[in-house]
């Protein structure tokens, strides 16, 4: 009763992880599906080598803008934050119902 017991609560943990994972890994490509929906449908873009000549407006002169350049990469990583987060709070509820039920049987 007691093997049966953890096989099923090592099933369940492990389908609950796959459905996890899968389902972010699901949302991080959902731009890559092969379906598209009907109302952004376009006529594809063709673009053809000519050059492309802006008219002067009469008063007004052209500046280039500034170059700004940070030495610095844009700050990433919230997403692991976020299911660190999550994960240790799961690990946190998780180890009470073990011992919980440990003390039961």
């Amino acid at each position: 009763m007691r093997a049966r017991r953890t096989i099923l609560t090592a099933a369940f943990g492990v389908g609950i992880t796959l459905t996890a994972v899968g389902g972010a890994a699901g949302v991080a490509h959902a731009e890559k599906a092969s379906f598209v929906s009907p109302d952004y449908v376009s006529a594809p873009t063709a673009v053809q080598a000519e050059t492309v000549s802006q008219p002067a407006v009469l008063g007004e002169t052209v500046v280039a803008p500034e170059e700004t350049r940070s030495g610095t990469l844009p700050l990433t990583g919230g997403d692991v934050v976020g299911f660190s987060v999550v994960g240790l709070a799961m690990v946190g509820a998780g180890i009470p119902l073990v011992r919980r039920g440990r003390r039961r049987a």
